[in-house]
């Protein structure tokens, strides 16, 4: 049987705040408090099996994301990471997860490699965390990393939980699927 390109799914996953920050300085305003999405974030990532992320994105981590094969994105030609399957386009990371024999594939982020992803037909899934809270309110914009634009997607799941002793702020899990 012949593959192709839309043999493999994408989905992606990011969580955000009521502003719709994504970061701060680099890292995640609330990481810590909201238990819950992290360990969304685990299951939803541990069955796709395979991770795709921006460099800097990668550099966030201490080690590789175990058991998942980490697949980085990366402009810069001569990067290397043992720790990593590099690739330079989106578009080379499908084509690598559909040769490693996978059919599905979580970004996890930067910004700018999510917002490309998006428009990808290969993309049909959108895991979206809200945390209701303003996370940085006295930061300049500059520092701050904002959630790409969903045109096109629609909410087919919601969830709403309250705050707790263990989650420190309310959340939504949010799941959009494409208008097609």
């Amino acid at each position: 049987m012949k593959t192709n390109a839309t043999d493999v799914s994408l989905s992606l996953i990011l969580a955000a705040d009521d502003m719709g920050v994504i970061g701060y300085r680099g890292k995640i305003p609330w990481l810590g408090k909201v238990p819950a999405d992290m360990g969304r974030f685990v299951d939803i990532t541990n069955k796709a099996g395979f991770i795709i992320m921006g460099r800097k994105t990668w550099e966030a981590f201490t080690n590789s994301l175990p058991g998942r094969v980490n697949i980085v994105v990366t402009r810069n030609r001569d990067y290397r990471d043992p720790g990593c399957i590099v690739v330079h386009s989106p578009q080379e990371a499908v084509h690598t997860v559909r040769m490693q024999g996978g059919t599905s594939a979580v970004v996890i982020g930067g910004r700018e490699l999510a917002e490309a992803m998006l428009g990808m037909p290969e993309m049909k899934t959108v895991h979206l965390t809200r945390i209701h809270t303003v996370s940085c309110p006295r930061a300049r914009r500059e520092h701050l990393t904002f959630m790409p634009k969903f045109n096109n997607w629609e909410p087919v799941r919601t969830r709403r939980f309250p705050a707790s002793r263990r989650n420190k702020h309310p959340y939504t899990f949010i799941t959009l699927k494409r208008i097609v």
